[in-house]
Formats: C-alpha cells, structure tokens, sequence
C-alpha cells in the first residue's frame, strides 16, 4: 500500500463515520460543522492565493460566505439571500479596487470563485438535508462523492496518461477525471432506483457537478 493510499484510507476510517452522522442528524449541527470546515478551506486557499500573488479580501469572503450558508440553511428568504450577496459583493469589489487599483480587479473578480468554491458547493449538502427524503438525499450525494473519489485515484493510477493540468497539478489525469464522472452518476442513479427516491434525472447529475467542479477547481489550484 502507497503512503497516500494509506493515508486515504486512514482519513475514510477516522472521517466517515462523523460525516455520515453529521449528515443524518442534520440542523444546526450538520451547518456548524460545514461551516468550521469552511472557513478552514477559505483560509487555505486565501494563503495558497498569496503565494500566487493574489490577495482577496478576508471580511468580505468570509461573509460572503457566511451568506451562502445561512441562505442554504434558510436563514435568509428566498429573495433576502442574493440580495445580501449582491452587496456584499459589491462592496467587496469596491473596496479592492479602490484599496490596489487596477491589481485589486484581479482580485476582485477572484473572490467569488473562492468563496463558491469553500463555501457555495458544501452548502448544497444543508440545502439538500433540508428538502423530503433529504437525509436519504445527502447520504446518497456522499456515497457517490466517495465513489467518484475513489474512481478518480484508481482510474487515474491504471489508466491516467494525459495529464489534466501538468504545471500545476502533475498528478491529476484526464482519465481520473472521466473515471470520477462515469463512477458518480453510475451510482448515483443505481443507489436512487435501489432506494426508490423520487428524484428525476436532474439529480443524478449532482455528484457529478459537485465532484467534478471541485476536483478540477482544486486541480488548478
């Protein structure tokens, strides 16, 4: 076994168990648990940004994304949320320009992908627990996240030759990534019929766009 398989695995036995009772008692636990990790994915990626040379702002991300949790959470009306959002990004991006002149438009226009990133894509998880049927609906959005996870690692140590973005993440392969895709809607639509939720073909798509987003995203991180 590879020291990174090891430590997947390690990381699988120590982690899953408190997801998978994050996700099934749900409320306010499972949304301070999302946000803690959040914010820590926030602050990573606002230092990996630096080292680039990039400098977003920490107040305005940070709210902002607060805001996406709390919508998701249903602590903002269905009007209230992109409202608040919207000034806030406004302000956000005022305040950047003003403060670092045409170098703060970069910036600027980084934030929203940062703070969607960390905390727009793990709030779908508090969203999806709050509809019917939504304890079951987030399980299965783990377990294809996992599968796809799983298949991205594998696939792309059996069969990965092109690389997916060389200069920055060597390891990432093109056939990782299509590995991912197929082995997440796969199961995804074999666990909805299995478990007989009602939740169309859209929905099948979920863990495909949420895999597949992030692992690439953080790809070109």
């Amino acid at each position: 076994m590879t020291p990174e398989l090891r430590t997947r695995v390690l990381t699988a036995i120590m982690g899953a168990p408190l997801l998978l009772y994050l996700v099934y008692t749900g409320g306010a636990v499972l949304f301070l648990a999302v946000a803690a990790l959040s914010c820590a994915g926030l602050w990573e990626l606002k230092t990996l940004l630096r080292k680039k040379g990039f400098e977003i702002n920490a107040p305005f991300s940070f709210s902002l994304g607060l805001v996406f949790l709390l919508w998701a959470y249903g602590g903002f009306s269905a009007a209230g949320g992109p409202i608040v959002f919207t000034v806030l990004l406004l302000a956000a991006f005022v305040q950047q320009v003003a403060s670092r002149g045409p170098g703060g438009v970069v910036n600027a226009l980084i934030m929203p992908g940062a703070v969607y990133y960390t905390f727009g894509l793990p709030s779908f998880i508090i969203s999806l627990r709050g509809l019917d049927s939504g304890r079951e609906l987030a399980l299965l959005l783990l377990l294809a996240i996992w599968c796809a996870d799983t298949a991205a690692y594998f696939g792309g140590m059996v069969f990965g030759k092109k690389k997916l973005a060389p200069g920055l993440s060597p390891n990432k392969t093109v056939e990782g990534a299509a590995a991912a895709i197929v082995a997440g809607v796969t199961l995804g639509a074999l666990l909805a019929g299995i478990l007989d939720l009602k939740i169309g073909i859209p929905w099948v798509w979920v863990p495909f766009g949420r895999r597949g987003i992030s692992m690439t995203t953080g790809a070109l991180i």
